[in-house]
Formats: C-alpha cells, sequence, structure tokens
C-alpha cells in the first residue's frame, strides 16, 4: 500500500505557516500550536500504512482506520492524540520524546496560557525539524 501523501502535504503546509507566523515574532502559541500539528502529520505520514504487528494481513490507511478496527481503544474514549502518541512511542521510538515534548507544550500554550517565551518557539521549531527529518527519508 502506498504512502498517502496527504499527510506529507499538510505537515509541509502547517510548517510553512508555523515559520512564517514565528517571523513576526507576537504570537508564539501559534507557532507552538502549528508546529505541533506539522510533527503530527509528518508522523502520521511515517506510520501509515501500518501493518498490525500482531497480524500482518491487517494494514491500516490512517488512525481512524486502526482506532475502528481495536475495540478496546473506541470503547474506551481514548482520544485520537493519545493513540497517535502510543503508536509514535511505539514505531518512532527515535523522536517520541521530541513529538511528546510538541504535544505537551501545544497543549500549554493552547489552553493554559497563550503568552510564550520566543526561546520556546525557536526550540520547539528546532525539534519540529527534526521530527521532519527523521519521518521523510
Amino acid at each position: 500500500m502506498a504512502k498517502d501523501k496527504r499527510f506529507l502535504t499538510q505537515a509541509i503546509h502547517n510548517k510553512k505557516i508555523c515559520l512564517k507566523i514565528d517571523e513576526l515574532k507576537e504570537f508564539q502559541d501559534w507557532v507552538i500550536t502549528t508546529a505541533f500539528y506539522s510533527a503530527l502529520h509528518f508522523v502520521k505520514y511515517k506510520i501509515f500504512p501500518y501493518t498490525s504487528p500482531d497480524d500482518p494481513s491487517k494494514i491500516y490507511k490512517n488512525l481512524e482506520e486502526y482506532k475502528d478496527d481495536n475495540p478496546d481503544l473506541k470503547n474506551m474514549g481514548i482520544s485520537n492524540h493519545a493513540i497517535l502518541n502510543n503508536l509514535v512511542s511505539k514505531e518512532l521510538p527515535k523522536i517520541y520524546g521530541d513529538y511528546k515534548y510538541l504535544y505537551d507544550f501545544s497543549m500549554k500554550a493552547r489552553y493554559n496560557f497563550y503568552k510564550m517565551k520566543q526561546e520556546y518557539c525557536d526550540f520547539i521549531i528546532h525539534e519540529l525539524k527534526k521530527i521532519e527529518n527523521n519521518c521523510i527519508i
């Protein structure tokens, strides 16, 4: 099964707006948020299609198919973010720490306090580039 280029296209699109917003040095919460969503699509591009380690005949095109075929995940109400975090930890352990950092920081930027220091953005963008490099190779 071929890779879904839409994940890569969305990741690059989000990264472009992230870098454009960063140039303004004013909306750090949105720099962090768009960096995370760029990373999210880079890891989806790398992971999917996903072959089940338990049953190699099961190949999932995307997260929704994976969740739908795993009733425990679906019935327990586990969020898509939590499911993807788990997949990244198993399938991309080299960048899991970077991805989790972006995830956690984006939650803080979106829900706790939108005023963030520019130094955070600089580091977040650095982490995003590491994720991108590991996902498009």
